[in-house]
């Protein structure tokens, strides 16, 4: 029998065209290796890309109860891509969630930028039935400190933990959590998709 999870919190190793995965390395690192540039320096290196069918086939309808949450991370590049995501693996975006990268003087922190410089990383809140969450009184904008590359700060687990039911699973998970299922390339996986 498969295991049904009551809340997914999904992170995908989306598929930048760009070399790098942060817009031209070697424009803006000119010391890089221009081999490791080609081959995709980043988050490419780090942990892969999908593209959006590769997303679209893992089995999250399979394996998400009736009555579900989602929680799907997606940068500016991705927005749409990540309503389209969700609403393959069965679940209907609800809201955009917004992660406000900030120094400690409270400015924004950005980093690369084709048009305006990235100070912000956004989660899709999606449903699948009708589970509501447990409060009605979080707001749509977080602010905290930058932190290292795709990882994702503290506050978002817990904020998690205290709206959504378990159990729990988390896709592309970086490292094992207490009470959770984990799937990813830097984990033992709990389960297989």
């Amino acid at each position: 029998m498969i295991k049904k999870y009551k809340t997914i919190v999904a992170d995908p190793p989306w598929k930048y065209s760009s070399p790098g995965q942060f817009g031209n390395t070697l424009k803006h690192r000119p010391n890089r290796d221009k081999s490791i540039a080609k081959e995709g320096a980043g988050s490419v290196a780090r942990y892969g890309a999908m593209s959006l069918d590769e997303l679209s086939e893992l089995n999250v309808a399979g394996v998400s109860d009736d009555n579900a949450h989602l929680y799907l991370w997606t940068t500016n590049k991705f927005m749409e891509e990540a309503h389209i995501l969700a609403r393959n693996w069965g679940f209907e975006p609800k809201t955009i969630c917004t992660w406000g990268k900030v120094k400690a003087d409270g400015s924004p922190s950005m980093k690369m930028g084709y048009y305006f410089r990235g100070a912000t990383e956004h989660f899709l809140f999606c449903v699948k039935g009708s589970l509501r969450i447990n409060s009605r009184n979080k707001p749509t904008l977080f602010q905290s400190k930058r932190l290292p590359h795709s990882v994702k700060p503290e506050w978002f687990y817990e904020m998690v933990e205290a709206e959504s039911i378990g159990p729990r699973l988390e896709m592309f998970a970086r490292r094992e959590r207490d009470g959770w299922d984990v799937f990813g390339n830097e984990v033992d996986n709990s389960i297989s998709l």
